[in-house]
């Protein structure tokens, strides 16, 4: 595989110029924040998931405040550092972050040799991506991805660098995981209910997320934390199993989905469980085969029995659910 990798800092310099603008108005702050790097941002922050949904309006009302001499936003900044989406702690070390960027910058192609080597195991040989990540300041992630953006909010890390290179390669590997669907052909599904759409958006997320997280987690948890939270991803899927049974609720049903997925909830753990065990069993090239099918066909493969061994982290439910839904691939 070959990966181009570049770093680019423009929507950093952005955000960090607003800051440091004394009492930005709050109309030039909101015409600086829409441009494409900011509509990738708002879009992705804006999703169910997040607690608190984020709009440019908001975005450049918090810029306004952290940029503000007004004694009251001063006090706020003081009491609480990391008030304002960050940005009080963006404009108290706003030269600290600028001397940060210049340190990047001179070890760029050091970086790019480091996440490709950390991916090729597991991608498709032959496979190539030319890619930008991106550095924000932005709260409620340390790292996102959304369209042909791969971003790292850098006041996560300051200059802990192994943590940022491996959500650098957290985020790089959903851009290779998007090259290889790209050139693959799409398996046929038939979704007939809900429920059915239900389980293969959950499906997505384990093979998205999950293997990303196999690769370089995105948080550090112990073995057990870790466990835990593939059995709690474990049981919200045979949750959806039982309602499909029963009585669906299309609501309980879209909160077991944000569940799965918030800060990078169970379906990242379980996700990278059953990648854990498909690498143990199949070797590191068969996550680059399962981004050449979908979430479902990933699923199918873990559970489909080896050498009479039928261990699996999922309910009878849920693998009677997929092996209905993957009949015939």
């Amino acid at each position: 595989m070959r990966i181009a990798l570049t770093l680019d800092f423009a929507p950093a310099e952005t955000l960090l110029a607003i800051v440091t603008s004394p009492d930005v108005h709050y109309e030039e702050a909101l015409k600086r924040i829409s441009t494409p790097a900011f509509d990738a941002l708002i879009g992705h922050h804006s999703q169910a998931f997040y607690p608190i949904p984020l709009s440019r309006e908001q975005l450049a009302l918090d810029l306004m405040h952290a940029a503000s001499t007004q004694p009251l936003d001063g006090l706020y900044r003081w009491a609480r550092p990391n008030g304002f989406y960050h940005f009080a702690d963006v404009r108290l070390n706003a030269a600290r972050y600028r001397t940060l960027f210049d340190e990047l910058r001179r070890h760029e192609v050091e970086m790019a040799r480091y996440t490709s080597a950390s991916l090729a195991p597991y991608v498709p040989a032959g496979t190539e991506l030319d890619r930008r990540v991106s550095f924000y300041f932005n709260d409620l992630s340390d790292g996102w991805g959304s369209g042909n953006v791969s971003a790292v909010p850098i006041e996560y890390y300051k200059d802990d660098f192994p943590r940022m290179f491996n959500t650098m390669v957290h985020e790089t590997f959903h851009a290779a995981q998007g090259a290889v669907q790209a050139s693959s052909p799409r398996p046929a599904r038939t979704l007939a209910t809900p429920a059915d759409s239900a389980l293969a958006a959950a499906a997505r997320q384990l093979l998205i997320e999950g293997t990303a997280n196999f690769i370089a987690p995105a948080v550090a948890r112990s073995p057990a934390s870790a466990d835990s939270m593939s059995r709690v991803g474990a049981a919200l899927l045979d949750e959806l199993a039982t309602m499909r049974t029963g009585t669906w609720d299309s609501r309980r049903a879209q909160e077991i989905l944000n569940q799965g997925v918030s800060s990078a909830g169970p379906f990242y753990w379980l996700g990278a469980a059953m990648s854990r065990a498909l690498v143990a069993r199949d070797g590191p090239a068969a996550i680059g085969r399962a981004f050449q099918s979908d979430g479902l066909e990933l699923m199918r493969v873990y559970v489909t029995p080896t050498q009479g061994s039928t261990n699996t982290m999922l309910s009878p439910a849920v693998v009677t659910w997929v092996r209905a839904l993957t009949a015939g691939r």
